[in-house]
């Protein structure tokens, strides 16, 4: 008798032991993979899914991201719009007294692009996220040199 896809992949599997993706698993993450490298690719959006994370359970909305980072509104919602699709944060439209906002908000995606350098970096990941964020910033701008 031989089993279904689906079968095998109820199968458990054993403690101790990695079940290694199939050939269209590994296929679809490395897709995904780089779609996050290519989103993050550019310095602006690099440091606006940094802001964002940093912000936690909070969100923040484009208007304090864009002052936050000293960019103009309208660059900030162009690389949120690029982050969005690439899923790696999410808008979301809360209501306020008056009105409402839309906050960002790290997504899952964006967590996992910056846990996987938390072997690179010091015992305090969010440090180096402070240290980034305190810098300034010269996006799309050549280095100076001195002269």
């Amino acid at each position: 008798m031989t089993q279904t896809n689906m079968q095998r992949r109820r199968r458990r599997k054993p403690s101790g032991t990695e079940i290694k993706p199939g050939p269209d698993e590994a296929v679809e993450h490395f897709a995904r993979m780089i779609e996050i490298y290519r989103a993050v690719g550019h310095p602006a959006r690099a440091l606006i899914v940094l802001r964002v994370l940093a912000a936690r359970e909070e969100g923040l909305r484009s208007g304090e991201i864009a002052s936050n980072l000293g960019f103009s509104c309208p660059m900030t919602s162009r690389h949120l719009k690029e982050l969005e699709q690439a899923i790696l944060v999410r808008n979301q439209v809360q209501a306020i007294p008056g009105g409402r906002e839309s906050r960002y908000f790290a997504t899952r995606g964006a967590r996992d692009w910056f846990d996987a350098f938390r072997g690179r970096l010091a015992d305090d990941p969010m440090d180096m996220v402070r240290r980034v964020l305190a810098r300034p910033v010269a996006v799309g701008l050549p280095a100076s040199t001195p002269g």
